[in-house]
């Protein structure tokens, strides 16, 4: 079965669904929410996807009203090829159509219209990946060498990679920190939304070698000019940044997770979004604590969705 990207996160939100009206999508004007915290979480998607629908929440009867309205990210022209594909149109005077959200790569890259560059170095991933899944299922009865997991991608994945590309696609012009560059397949993603977007990605490492291979690769994408690649330990990296970060990715080695909260956390623009991969997979104690270390922070909205290997999405409330 095959969902839009809004419809995916409303069926892990357990909130009904849009109702589709031939090639469009019109949003059904009444929906319960089962819980206040996903009624919230609701609320600010709408915020960030649908800036011009004068949406009402009632938390104390579970209830979300929207007009009978256009839906779109205000960060892109309805004028634009791109934005005519990727809006949710509730009027009959868009010809937008609803974005498949299928997990097969080929079909994201058409939906995200992206150059030919782009598209060839992520399948250039992929099929890495897939040479890696193929090898570690061949495995199992063999023991791992000790230096596997230096050299595996251990990307986010598609799904993921979809995902905080529409994300940094909210906002104008943003300064986007990916912590962890690892080879540099969610760089990709990011960096593919600061071009759209007149942005910037900010993406740390602490091996060289990684970073090396990451700028190559960007290179290659034609997104070399949207990213400074740092090297180097995190935490004091991100001491050094300006206060104004608007998107964070963190995927770095799960005990550095709550200390880079900590430090980036007095850097981010109001509104700004962090997602955190390997939340469900490996779900070990560092990233439990990191979860209920980001819910703690004042002004955090947050929540835990599974879609990869499950990421905690979080928003500080805009000022």
């Amino acid at each position: 079965m095959r969902h839009t990207r809004i419809d995916m996160l409303r069926k892990q939100l357990g909130i009904p669904a849009l109702v589709p009206n031939g090639a469009q999508m019109t949003l059904i004007s009444n929906v319960n929410v089962p819980t206040a915290h996903a009624s919230r979480y609701l609320q600010q998607l709408c915020k960030h996807w649908s800036h011009n629908l004068a949406v009402e929440f009632n938390e104390t009867k579970g209830t979300v009203t929207f007009p009978r309205s256009r839906a779109r990210s205000p960060a892109m022209s309805t004028d634009s090829p791109f934005a005519r594909r990727r809006c949710l149109s509730t009027g009959k005077t868009r010809s937008a159509r609803a974005v498949d959200t299928s997990s097969d790569p080929k079909d994201l890259q058409e939906h995200l219209q992206m150059d030919h560059k782009v598209k060839a170095v992520l399948e250039a991933y992929h099929a890495r990946m897939r040479e890696e899944d193929k090898a570690r299922h061949e495995a199992h009865a063999t023991p791992r060498a000790s230096d596997w997991r230096d050299k595996a991608l251990l990307a986010v994945g598609p799904d993921t990679g979809q995902l905080i590309n529409i994300l940094a696609r909210s906002f104008n012009a943003p300064t986007i920190l990916e912590l962890g560059t690892s080879y540099g397949y969610s760089g990709i993603w990011l960096a593919e939304a600061a071009r759209a977007t007149r942005g910037r990605v900010i993406t740390m490492e602490l091996q060289d070698y990684k970073s090396a291979y990451a700028r190559e690769m960007a290179i290659k994408a034609g997104l070399g000019d949207y990213i400074d690649f740092k090297v180097g330990d995190a935490v004091r990296m991100i001491a050094e940044l300006p206060i104004g970060v608007d998107f964070v990715l963190v995927d770095l080695w799960k005990d550095l997770y709550v200390p880079c909260l900590e430090a980036f956390y007095p850097k981010l623009n109001p509104g700004a979004i962090i997602v955190a991969d390997n939340m469900l997979r490996p779900a070990n104690e560092e990233v439990k604590r990191y979860g209920k270390a980001a819910r703690a922070q004042p002004g955090i909205t947050s929540v835990l969705l599974p879609v990869g290997s499950g990421i905690e999405v979080s928003r500080l409330e805009p000022s």
